[in-house]
């Protein structure tokens, strides 16, 4: 009944009527004529990228600079999904890092967000908590990743079915090479570059998924503390490539 109810274009809002979220996968989106959709289009980002930017920004103002007060640390904001123009101008003059996910671009159009091009005072990581992890996400997509395979990795022929360690290690390179402040990386994205180490179901590598909510947070590491420090060839792997990227 909610998947139902979800199937909408316009969501009432106070008596009013904005645009849902992610209305491009919805069956009434896909009934619209291919100018219809661009109209649409149009209408959507507009709601959500431009016509409340005064009182984002008065907001944000109002808000952000408590959260850099309350701590000595230096904050991240979690500036994912559909971000305004002012968002990454407010939170670089307040210093506040943003946070870089590969695969969530945040330019629109761009099929995907290259680490190359993440600026200083940033986090870069390859996911995050809410994410399937890099091995998942190699067999969500097939035609995403051939591209990816090709573009972003720079590799020849057809990209193997699973995430195998040296594609998990090119992928974690990719983020260790950013110019990005910081760089880090989900348990379960560092132990997939060792092919006995990482789990053997893909599945249990997820941390949190915000759709089901029988999945919450379940995630363990499958090795002991002591196990992992004793594992001198990952750790030894691990330190050389973080040596040779200068983090």
């Amino acid at each position: 009944m909610l998947d139902a109810a979800a199937e909408v274009l316009l969501v009432e809002v106070d008596g009013g009527y904005q645009p849902r979220i992610s209305w491009e996968a919805t069956e009434p989106y896909q009934r619209l004529t291919p100018d219809q959709q661009v109209r649409f289009d149009a209408l959507a980002i507009d709601f959500f990228h431009h016509r409340h930017t005064v009182q984002w920004e008065q907001q944000g103002r109002t808000t952000l600079p408590a959260v850099v007060a309350a701590t000595d640390l230096l904050a991240c904001g979690e500036d994912l999904g559909m971000v305004p123009d002012l968002v990454p101008r407010l939170m670089n003059e307040m210093g506040l890092l943003s946070l870089e996910i590969e695969r969530m671009p945040k330019r629109l159009g761009a099929w995907i967000a290259d680490p190359a091009e993440a600026p200083y005072l940033s986090v870069v990581s390859p996911s995050t908590h809410d994410t399937t992890t890099i091995r998942m996400w190699w067999e969500e997509d097939r035609a995403l990743i051939d591209r990816y395979w090709r573009e972003a990795l720079r590799e020849e022929g057809d990209p193997p079915a699973t995430a195998t360690p040296a594609v998990c290690e090119a992928i974690v390179r990719r983020q260790l090479a950013s110019p990005a402040m910081l760089c880090v990386i989900p348990m379960s994205d560092l132990l997939a570059i060792d092919g006995e180490l990482r789990r053997p179901e893909i599945a249990t590598e997820r941390i949190n998924d915000p759709a089901n909510r029988h999945n919450k947070w379940r995630y363990r590491l499958q090795l002991s503390l002591a196990d992992l420090a004793a594992a001198g060839g990952f750790n030894e792997r691990l330190r050389t490539m973080i040596r040779e990227h200068a983090r």
